[in-house]
């Protein structure tokens, strides 16, 4: 939990400097693909975690089969329409610079 608020402190630390200093283009693109790269580990590591907690709880008896399907379902939707969408992204070329398109696949 430490490093989630270590993580999620730096992050608005870095937006909060961002709203103070002029970024160049370069730098603009950098922040785009920091930031798709940083949400993107985020996505996975909590879809990991959920994963966890669920087959924990089920082993258990705390979840009922029906909810962690209803639960696990929702997390292969949202993770499949995460991945259309930077699907969408890549080939819209709005994605900064084509030596970068290693930070969408």
């Amino acid at each position: 939990m430490k490093k989630v608020f270590s993580l999620a402190f730096a992050i608005s630390l870095f937006w909060l400097w961002g709203l103070s200093n002029p970024i160049h283009a370069q730098e603009k693109d950098e922040l785009y693909l920091e930031t798709i790269g940083t949400l993107s580990a985020q996505g996975i590591l909590i879809t990991y975690l959920a994963i966890g907690v669920l087959g924990d709880g089920y082993e258990k008896n705390v979840y009922e089969k029906d909810f962690i399907l209803n639960l696990v379902t929702q997390i292969i939707n949202v993770t499949e329409a995460a991945k259309k969408q930077t699907n969408k992204l890549q080939s819209s070329g709005m994605a900064p610079g084509e030596s970068n398109i290693k930070y969408l696949v």
